[in-house]
């Protein structure tokens, strides 16, 4: 599954993708990318994230829809088991 700037880690509720070297969750950021938010705008909002961090985590959404989608419901799942 994993992009060489993607790595799972422990967060939210279990183990989810998240850009290497960061606590940014690929669900979260595909979530706003899905929303309208061009590559630029992500790095903007997100400056510790370069293009190819970016581009990765469109090619994990491309390569592995249910593992992202899981790691969605892994988030809203842990919202709820903390009365979120």
């Amino acid at each position: 599954m994993l992009h060489a700037r993607i790595e799972r880690k422990k967060g939210f509720g279990g183990e989810v993708a998240m850009v290497a070297g960061t606590r940014l969750p690929v669900f979260l950021l595909l979530h706003h990318m899905r929303s309208g938010w061009d590559e630029a705008e992500v790095i903007r909002h997100y400056p510790q994230l370069c293009l190819d961090d970016v581009r990765a985590i469109q090619a994990c959404a491309q390569s592995c829809p249910r593992e992202v989608a899981a790691d969605d419901a892994t988030y809203d799942a842990s919202l709820l088991a903390y009365g979120g």
